[in-house]
């Protein structure tokens, strides 16, 4: 993998188009394998940005859609009762911006807050700013971070071959955690808003 890499360094845009892809199935251990590629030299920075916050968003906009696939089907089947709904829908519009980008912070809570907002018909324009902007911030920062340590601990050692380990270490535990998370009940997502907007009455 990191032949791949060392190969595209000098094709910028093929090298964004890979991380992009990567980070759609783990961004987290694609943000750090990027992040320390960064800090090794072998990719530049605004590449790196360019393609984590495409695969990122890209994973965002398919969760959203999701949610509005599901929607429906949910108020059809009467899966919860209309007021409940009808009462998160509206906490959503109020909160949701900062609930989007929260989401983007705490472990755990994109997936169910993403698919909630697809579900409660949250203003499409509103949830592609405000995840754009969540995953550019959250980006920046964290691959800073990342390539700053790079910088830092990557001379000492023989090659790159460790970083692609450790990232598919955390792509094992990612994978872990979304098969535990589809082994609990299928409305867990959809009540979660509407646990916050019962808080906030």
């Amino acid at each position: 993998m990191d032949a791949l890499f060392l190969d595209l360094a000098a094709t910028p845009v093929l090298q964004a188009l890979v991380v992009a892809v990567i980070a759609v199935a783990s961004e987290d251990a694609t943000t750090l394998a990027a992040g320390l590629l960064v800090g090794a030299g072998q990719m530049a920075y605004p590449t790196a940005v360019l393609g984590l916050v495409a695969g990122i968003l890209a994973g965002d906009v398919g969760l959203f859609a999701l949610g509005r696939l599901v929607g429906p089907k949910i108020r059809a089947l009467d899966l919860l009762p209309p007021e409940r709904l009808d009462r998160a829908s509206r906490w959503f519009e109020r909160f949701g911006v900062a609930a989007i980008l929260l989401a983007r912070c705490v472990p755990g809570t994109r997936l169910p807050t993403y698919v909630a907002a697809g579900v409660l018909g949250a203003r499409v324009p509103v949830f592609l700013a405000t995840a754009f902007a969540g995953a550019l911030l959250w980006t920046v920062a964290v691959l800073y971070g990342v390539s700053r340590l790079g910088r830092a601990v990557l001379p000492e050692l023989p090659g790159l071959h460790w970083v692609f380990l450790v990232s598919l270490l955390i792509l094992g535990l990612n994978l872990l955690v979304v098969r535990r998370a589809r082994r609990r009940p299928a409305t867990a997502p959809a009540t979660l808003p509407v646990a916050s907007a019962e808080a906030a009455s």
